[in-house]
C-alpha cells in the first residue's frame, strides 16, 4: 500500500526506525549475543529505514505491522515518561495513518 507522508513525518519515522534498530543491536557485544528475533527485527528497520529515505512509501502488510508495532512501542514508551499527548501529536498522527492502512488491508 502506498501512502502519504508529511517530510515531518518522514524524518520522525526514520528516526524511530534508527532508533529502534540501534535499541535492538545495541547489546552486540562479547558478552552478550542478540537474540534472533532482535536481529531480525533490526534488519527489519533497516530495510523500512531506507525505504523511507529513498521514499519509496509502499509497504507490504507485514512491514505495515512492523511499522504499527515499532511506532505503537515508542508512544507506550514516551507516554511511560509522562511526554503530553501534544508532544506526541505528531507520533499520534503517523500511527493513525498506518494503523488506518493496517486495517484496509
Amino acid at each position: 500500500m502506498q501512502l502519504q507522508f508529511t517530510l515531518a513525518e518522514r524524518q520522525l519515522l526514520a528516526d524511530i526506525l534508527e532508533g529502534t534498530r540501534f535499541a535492538l543491536t545495541q547489546g552486540a557485544n562479547a558478552e552478550r549475543e542478540v537474540p534472533e528475533r532482535d536481529r531480525i527485527k533490526a534488519r527489519e528497520c533497516i530495510d523500512l529505514f531506507g525505504k523511507v529515505v529513498e521514499r519509496h512509501l509502499q509497504f507490504s502488510a507485514d512491514e505495515l505491522d512492523t511499522l504499527a508495532a515499532v511506532l505503537s512501542d515508542r508512544d507506550r514508551e514516551l507516554r511511560e515518561q509522562g511526554v503530553s499527548q501534544e508532544d506526541r501529536q505528531l507520533l499520534q498522527s503517523l500511527l493513525d495513518k498506518i494503523t488506518e492502512a493496517c486495517m484496509m488491508i
